[in-house]
C-alpha cells in the first residue's frame, strides 16, 4: 500500500527492458514511455493510469524496437485541422468548387459530431464513433445521402494515413452496403409544354435551354454568350477555370429547331454571359451568375402552380429532372443512347465498348433533327411517357 501511495503522490518512472521507459506525468499521472529510435527520441502518452496496461504496452513496443518494425507514432492532429488539409490538397488538384464546398460540409459535420462525443484529434476516431454518427445522421438524412457523406469520411482517414497523420486508418475495413438506385418518374412532353406556357421570362427560355439540351443547371450557368453558335448550331459546353463541369471536360451538342427558335428571340446581351441574374440593389446591371437554388425554387413553385409534383421529398421534379427528361424523351424516341450519352456527357469511358464509338459532327446534327419537340398535345399526339433511363 505504502508504494502505491507513493507512486500517486510523486511521478514514478521504470525501465522496460533495455530500450523504453515509461514514467507518470501530470496531475492525474497519466503514463508516458520515452525511448530513443533510429536517431530521433520518441515520448508520447500511453493514454493510461494504469501500471499493467502501461507495462503492457510499453513491452510490445520495446519489441518492436529490437526487431526494428517499429513506427513512429504521428504527432497528435487536431480533425479540424487534418479536414482544412484535405481541402487544400484537392484544391491544388484542381477539384470543382462544388466538390470542395460538398467535401467541407461532410467533413466539418462529422468533425462537430465527434467533438460532442469528446473527440477532438485524429488518433481518437475508432469505428464505434463512426457507428453512432451514422445512426444519428439517418434521423435526418436520406439513404443515399448518407451513403456519400459516410464514403467521404472514409476516404478523408485513408488520406489522412497516407499522410502519416494517422497510423492506421480505423475505418479500412468497415464494410458500406451501396443503396439501391431507384428510378423516379419522368417529366413527359406534355408536361413540358405546360410548364413553358405558364412561364414567364426569362424563366420560361432557361427552361426551355434545360428540357431541349439535357444540361445541367451549374452548366446553363456558366454558359458564354459565345458558346452558342447558332451559325454552326452548335452549343458548346465548355469547362473553364472557376467554372468547371462536373467530368471536367467540353462537349458540344446541336442546335434543336425549336430551342433554336428561342435563343433566336433572346435580346441582345449587354454580359458576356448567355443567362444572367435580374437587376437587383446588389447587382443593378443584372450582370451576374444566375443562382441555381433560385432558379430551382422558382421551377418548383411554377410546377406546383399548373398542378405537377414538386420537389423529390415529396416524389415530384425539380430543374434536374429536366436533364432526366432529355435522355428519356430521345431515348424513346429512337435516338441512340450512345448519341444522347455524347450529348450529355454521359460517356463511360471506362467500358471498353465506349472506346470503339465515335460520334461524327454531321451524324449530330441530324439525329438532334429527329428529336420530337412538338409545341402542342396535338403535335405530339403519343402516349404519356413511360419511365426513362436514370440520371
Amino acid at each position: 500500500m505504502a508504494k502505491k501511495r507513493q507512486r500517486n503522490s510523486q511521478n514514478y518512472s521504470e525501465r522496460i527492458g533495455d530500450a523504453v521507459t515509461i514514467y507518470t506525468r501530470g496531475q492525474k499521472q497519466i503514463y508516458w514511455i520515452r525511448f530513443r529510435y533510429e536517431r530521433k527520441d520518441e515520448n508520447f502518452s500511453l493514454e493510461t493510469r494504469s501500471l499493467t496496461v502501461a507495462r503492457r504496452k510499453a513491452t510490445k513496443i520495446a519489441a518492436e524496437v529490437i526487431d526494428e518494425t517499429y513506427k513512429s507514432k504521428p504527432a497528435y492532429k487536431l480533425c479540424i485541422e487534418a479536414k482544412e488539409d484535405f481541402l487544400n490538397y484537392h484544391k491544388v488538384e484542381g477539384r470543382a468548387r462544388k466538390t470542395i464546398v460538398r467535401y467541407e460540409g461532410e467533413i466539418r459535420g462529422f468533425c462537430e459530431f465527434a467533438k460532442t462525443q469528446g473527440v477532438n484529434y485524429l488518433h481518437q476516431i475508432d469505428v464505434v464513433l463512426f457507428d453512432r454518427y451514422r445512426a444519428q445522421m439517418s434521423l435526418s438524412h436520406a439513404e443515399t445521402t448518407l451513403d456519400h457523406e459516410s464514403r467521404t469520411i472514409k476516404q478523408w482517414l485513408k488520406w489522412c494515413r497516407k499522410r502519416k497523420m494517422i497510423r492506421e486508418n480505423p475505418l479500412a475495413d468497415y464494410d458500406l452496403k451501396k443503396p439501391k438506385k431507384k428510378r423516379t418518374p419522368k417529366l413527359t412532353m406534355d408536361q413540358i409544354n405546360l410548364i413553358l406556357s405558364a412561364a414567364e421570362e426569362p424563366r420560361r427560355t432557361q427552361i426551355a435551354f434545360l428540357a431541349f439540351t439535357g444540361a445541367r443547371v451549374g452548366e446553363m450557368q456558366h454558359m458564354l454568350d459565345a458558346d452558342v453558335d447558332l451559325a454552326s448550331n452548335w452549343i458548346h459546353i465548355v469547362s473553364r477555370e472557376g467554372a468547371r463541369t462536373k467530368s471536367g471536360e467540353d462537349r458540344k451538342l446541336p442546335i434543336h429547331p425549336r430551342l433554336r427558335q428561342v435563343l433566336e428571340a433572346l435580346p441582345p446581351r449587354k454580359t458576356k454571359w448567355l443567362f444572367t441574374v435580374a437587376p437587383c440593389r446588389r447587382l443593378p446591371k443584372g450582370d451576374g451568375w444566375l443562382n441555381p437554388k433560385t432558379v430551382n425554387d422558382d421551377f418548383r413553385a411554377l410546377l406546383t402552380a399548373v398542378g405537377i409534383p414538386s420537389g423529390r421529398k415529396e416524389g415530384g421534379f425539380t430543374t434536374h429532372s429536366l436533364r432526366g427528361f432529355f435522355k428519356s424523351h430521345c431515348i424513346n424516341s429512337g435516338i441512340p443512347k450512345p448519341v444522347v450519352d455524347e450529348w450529355q456527357g454521359h460517356s463511360n469511358l471506362s467500358d471498353a465498348s465506349e472506346l470503339y464509338y465515335g460520334l461524327p459532327d454531321d451524324v449530330s446534327q441530324e439525329w438532334m433533327t429527329k428529336v420530337p419537340f412538338p409545341e402542342t398535345v396535338e403535335e405530339n399526339g403519343d402516349k404519356p411517357q413511360e419511365e426513362g433511363e436514370s440520371e
